[in-house]
Order: structure tokens, then C-alpha cells, then sequence
């Protein structure tokens, strides 16, 4: 109904002033729009639906879209950057992911295909992994295929259209807000500014952001949070979906610096 008064009134301003757009008041009032879930004001998910979107997806038949959000939850990852990580670019022993490729997608078919170059200059970099990725990462080479760390069956790069379906659908059986890859990257962000004290320097340069301004985006959203909050974070993400925590480690310094 929007769109249709838009292109009337621009035929009556610009071609026929005498025309009378057939648009009136009761046509508005029968009109009937999508309902829009109203978004959170902060960007980011809190340590409850952290806990509750990773059950989610830990709950569908394909462990690898619960593999990649974990690996992206914990690192601060972009999503092409996740998603084209190969082992020759992990050193589990080192603890330590290089970013130096990325998975773009065709406009048209939305096929992957892999890029041997990142994002920008900024965008190669060293990933710190904690321990518990770590860990986990072990596992999920232990059944890996072909070079990616998160793959299709058949050793392939993984479809936007499909990594975005699973994440969402994770949303909505967690009953969340949030849909999209994102959200993770907001996440590590808001918590790793907290974490750090607000060290803006340090977290923009995991995150690989050419401009210091572009990480300070997180920076409102992360003064509201608690240094509870962080304390509890890696347990609440990490205890909560079966992953063996080590019970020395300072979780706050290991997992979010």
C-alpha cells in the first residue's frame, strides 16, 4: 500500500497535477503489514541467550553449523573468514588461527567459493584460540574432510544461504531476537571491550577493523555490562553445551583477550 501511493503521488507531482490519488484513509486502515519483532537496543546477545542460541544449535542433525558458530562466538571471526579456515592455518599446538582467506559468495547462485586473500590489509591477522576451542577443535579435525575446518561432507565450503538457516532457526527455537552471522562478531566484541577494560586498541586489532572508530561502535553497549557478566561468560558458553572446561584457567583472560 506504501509503495502504491509513492508511485501515484509521483505520477500527480510530476505528470498530471489533476490527477486524484485513489488512496484514501479507510484503504490505509484495511491495509495489513508484516509484524517486525522490535530489536534490542544493545547489538549483542546477553550470557543467557549465548547459553540458549549455542543449545540450540548444538540440538540440529549437522554438528558443523554448531562447530562454526562456536569457533566464531569464541574468536570474533567474520563469517567468510570462519568459514574459509583450513587446518594448514591452525596451529592447535600453538593455540593459534591465522586469518588468510575468506569465502565469498556468488550474487546470482550464491555459490562458495574461496578466496587466497583477506578482507583488507588489516583483516590478516592471529586469532588467539582458548583452550577450550581448542579442545574442541581437536575433536571436530578428528572427523573433519579435506582441508577446511568447517566444511560440507564432501570437504566443500559451506552455503550463506544454509549457515544463515541454521543460525536462525537456532534463534527461533531459543525464542531470540536476533537473526543473521553477525550477532557473534557483536558479541565477542561488547564482551572483549569488558574484559579488556575497554582496551579499544587490542580488540580492534583481533577484530581486523582498519579504523579505530569502527570498533568504538561497541563501546556504549559494552559500558553497560558487568565484570560478573564476564566472569560467568565462558562457563555459561562453554560449560553449557558439554565442552570439558579446565578448572585452573582464568577464563576471562584465556577466552576473551
Amino acid at each position: 500500500m506504501d509503495l502504491r501511493s509513492v508511485v501515484l503521488n509521483w505520477y500527480r507531482n510530476e505528470l498530471n497535477a489533476a490527477f486524484a490519488v485513489p488512496i484514501v484513509k479507510r484503504h490505509r486502515k484495511k491495509s495489513a503489514h508484516k509484524a517486525v519483532i522490535p530489536r534490542r537496543p544493545d547489538y549483542s546477545m546477553r550470557i543467557e541467550d549465548i547459553a540458549a542460541w549455542l543449545a540450540a544449535l548444538k540440538s540440529q542433525t549437522t554438528p558443523v553449523y554448531y562447530d562454526l558458530a562456536l569457533f566464531m562466538m569464541l574468536t570474533g571471526a567474520r563469517l567468510g573468514e570462519a568459514t574459509a579456515m583450513q587446518w594448514d592455518c591452525i596451529d592447535l599446538n600453538e593455540r593459534i588461527a591465522w586469518v588468510r582467506r575468506t569465502v565469498a559468495w556468488d550474487h546470482h547462485t550464491r555459490d562458495p567459493y574461496i578466496q587466497d586473500e583477506a578482507k583488507n590489509t588489516e583483516s590478516i591477522r592471529a586469532l588467539k584460540l582458548a583452550p577450550q576451542l581448542v579442545e574442541h577443535l581437536w575433536n571436530v579435525r578428528g572427523r573433519s574432510v579435506g582441508a577446511l575446518a568447517f566444511g560440507t561432507p564432501t570437504g566443500g565450503p559451506l552455503r550463506d544461504n544454509a549457515i544463515r538457516e541454521a543460525f536462525n532457526r537456532a534463534s527461533k527455537t531459543a525464542e531470540l531476537p536476533w537473526t543473521g552471522t553477525r550477532i557473534t562478531r557483536h558479541t565477542w566484541a561488547t564482551l572483549a571491550l569488558v574484559a579488556n577494560n575497554s582496551n579499544i586498541g587490542a580488540v580492534q586489532a583481533n577484530m581486523g577493523h582498519g579504523h579505530r572508530t569502527t570498533t568504538e561502535l561497541y563501546a556504549k553497549p559494552a559500558a553497560a555490562l558487568t565484570s560478573e557478566t564476564v566472569d560467568k561468560a565462558a562457563l555459561l558458553i562453554l560449560q553449557g553445551h558439554h565442552v570439558r572446561n579446565h578448572a585452573t584457567i582464568d577464563c576471562e583472560s584465556e577466552i576473551l583477550n
